[in-house]
């Protein structure tokens, strides 16, 4: 009899933000009021799908403190090993006057990081960050630490258009700035145990001759190998089929073909559909539950890349 049993860490990304394209307007957002601008969604410019957030700033004769127009969501997120970025900006302008631009807030626990979103003369420019790295620069060990500490983190993402020169022409001026496909995800690491216990009883051919020379009646005895199967349940779930601990070995042969067949049915018609990533190109099986690009991370979702 054999036993073991092992414990696996598995890495699973979870998204942290929700309606990040913003297609359910400002669901999930709560606006960052200025007092000289609005936080709404517009359904004009957008990077995908139908709508995108739009960040507004109006002229204005003075200011005593920097005027900060936004959008906010937060979200508490368990055993977070890794915490990456991602965006979408667009400004009209081609180009800023000091003291004035886009910027992003990623805040984790008490840490904050800034990231500058520049005008870009009505072109969509991604913004791509692995936050974890970018904390472990800024803040050193302390930023490391936050990544290895296996207990909840409180992230809050910011979305911002500032202006905080008191300057007469930033001040005169009508700032907008566009923001979509708004992704944070965390990888989490969770631990996986299993075990599996085996138990195979053998009767050997020299027990077999011992049999017959004792004196038993009825047909020669043969080598026999009875082969039983346990899970901690005490079944064996085999290709998505219980199989209860005991069966013969032609009885788990003939229960395997039937899974196989099966098995090789739901896999011709879950990939019956590939699908294009629209950032890199790469060919994706469409699943139900597919969601990003393996390769890339992009979000896939809606893309309409579909391929036979």
């Amino acid at each position: 009899m054999q036993q073991g049993s092992t414990n696996q860490l598995q890495a699973t990304n979870v998204p942290v933000l929700a309606n990040g394209g913003f297609e359910s307007g400002l669901l999930n957002w709560v606006p960052i009021e200025s007092g000289d601008g609005s936080t709404r969604v517009s359904s004009s410019f957008f990077h995908s799908g139908a709508n995108s957030l739009q960040l507004d700033l109006m002229p204005t004769s003075m200011i005593t403190e920097a005027q900060v127009q936004g959008a906010q969501q937060s979200a508490v997120v368990e055993n977070t090993r890794v915490l990456s970025f991602e965006a979408w900006f667009m400004t009209p302008l081609c180009g800023f006057l000091p003291g004035i631009t886009g910027r992003v807030l990623i805040r984790v626990e008490g840490f904050v990081v800034h990231y500058d979103a520049g005008a870009t003369c009505g072109v969509w420019k991604r913004l791509n960050r692995n936050v974890t790295a970018d904390f472990q620069a800024e803040f050193g060990p302390d930023g490391q630490r936050l990544f290895e500490l296996g207990r909840p983190l409180s992230i809050l993402v910011a979305l911002e258009l500032v202006r905080s020169a008191p300057d007469e022409m930033a001040l005169s001026e009508y700032l907008s700035i566009y923001w979509d496909d708004v992704n944070a995800t965390a990888s989490i690491e969770s631990t996986m145990a299993t075990s599996e216990t085996a138990t195979t009883t053998f009767t050997s051919t020299s027990e077999a001759k011992a049999t017959k020379a004792s004196g038993a009646t009825g047909s020669p005895t043969t080598p026999q190998l009875e082969t039983t199967l346990l899970s901690p349940a005490g079944s064996l779930n085999w290709m998505g089929f219980d199989v209860v601990a005991g069966l013969s070995v032609s009885s788990i042969m003939a229960v395997a073909t039937v899974a196989v067949v099966t098995f090789r049915r739901r896999a011709i018609k879950k990939s019956y559909v590939m699908m294009l990533c629209p950032e890199c190109g790469r060919r994706l099986r469409l699943y139900d539950d597919t969601r990003y690009c393996t390769k890339c991370g992009a979000s896939i979702a809606g893309s309409g890349n579909l391929r036979p």
